[in-house]
């Protein structure tokens, strides 16, 4: 029996080809950061609590801090690694544009984020004539979790709370997220949407990302102690 084999593009053609390997290479990185990769953090973090749990009280202060800490980096490796997938899904597959209700999916992000960061409030100031995007439902849902993680992280416990809102302007709908946190100086603002920029995750990188992929915009205004305010402006007819 002939097994058939799919050769893939035309191998005269250098850019098809490129592309198709490009490609193949995502889908193994998007392998190994959706699965792999997270089901052995997930392994290393239920070891780490095993050990605890069984040797813990033949440790002293030293060993018991050292376990702690090794859970702690696994946990968080395990957060790089599925916020990476997620870029990883993003460029592959955005999703479909649909009309989403800005203060619905607000309201979900917010539930979300507060799973694990308890302590915050939100107050909302929604524009009734600015509170429908025609964006990836998948997208904005990611777009509003990191931006107020990072007001929720910038404010580092404070009970000041976050304010979320929107408003219609010539170029479409511009809405905001502002903390009352420690702040940045102008120096590290530059580069604020780089992937790892100054030790930090690629939050703010995949929110750039996705807001360009929109055709959009993304600024932030921000000082030391004052707190941060990040503007979105998602262009309409």
């Amino acid at each position: 029996m002939d097994i058939q084999h799919d050769f893939g593009p035309d191998p005269a053609n250098p850019t098809s080809r490129r592309l198709e390997q490009l490609e193949r290479l995502l889908g193994c990185f998007q392998q190994a950061l959706g699965h792999e990769l997270p089901n052995q953090l997930v392994a290393l973090q239920g070891l780490a609590r095993l050990v605890e749990l069984e040797q813990g009280d033949r440790m002293d202060e030293k060993g018991r801090g050292h376990l702690l800490r090794l859970a702690d980096l696994a946990r968080r490796t395990d957060d790089l690694v599925r916020a990476l997938a997620e870029i990883g899904r993003l460029t592959r597959d955005a999703g479909p544009a649909e009309a989403v209700s800005l203060p619905e999916a607000a309201r979900e992000a917010a539930a979300e984020v507060n799973l694990l960061s308890s302590g915050w409030s939100i107050v909302y100031h929604f524009d009734p004539e600015a509170s429908v995007l025609r964006v990836a439902r998948r997208g904005l849902r990611l777009v509003l979790v990191h931006l107020l993680r990072n007001a929720v992280q910038a404010g580092g416990g404070r009970a000041a709370p976050i304010e979320l809102g929107s408003r219609r302007t010539p170029d479409g709908v511009e809405w905001w997220v502002k903390d009352d946190g420690r702040g940045l100086p102008e120096s590290r603002q530059a580069g604020l949407f780089e992937c790892f920029a100054g030790g930090a995750g690629p939050g703010l990188f995949l929110v750039r990302q996705i807001v360009a992929g929109w055709g959009g915009a993304v600024r932030v205004q921000s000082e030391p102690a004052r707190g941060s305010t990040f503007t979105l402006l998602i262009r309409t007819p």
